[in-house]
């Protein structure tokens, strides 16, 4: 069974070290700039896990796309990251978690593989 994350960052460089960073992970990893993108990948495909920032340009941010997460697929586990905004566990689900900006490498490995 492979196992997909969505990664939701409108900024390539940390987009590309994400990539790197899991890739030890052996997950197929499916890239978007935007959340208004991601949002249709999750209306089509079957994503396991989404990794997104919070700000981002575009119709929606990362923030509301997890609202729409949380409420079209309860299930879906959760990762968001801002440098911008902090979020406390009350404002998420249980199987949601927020990473500050910047984030240390071996903790958002950790936080992904949490998840598998």
């Amino acid at each position: 069974m492979t196992f997909t994350v969505l990664l939701v960052e409108d900024e390539l460089i940390l987009r590309q070290l994400l990539m790197e960073l899991i890739s030890p992970l052996s997950l197929e990893v499916i890239e978007c700039a935007s959340a208004d993108v991601a949002l249709g990948h999750l209306e089509r495909e079957e994503i396991d896990l989404l990794l997104s920032d919070i700000r981002m340009p575009g119709s929606l941010d990362g923030w509301q796309l997890a609202q729409i997460v949380w409420t079209r697929w309860p299930s879906l586990p959760v990762i968001l990251t801002s440098g911008h905004r902090t979020l406390d566990s009350y404002q998420m689900p249980a199987h949601s978690a927020f990473i500050s900006k910047p984030w240390n490498l071996n903790l958002m490995y950790e936080a992904v593989k949490a998840y598998l």
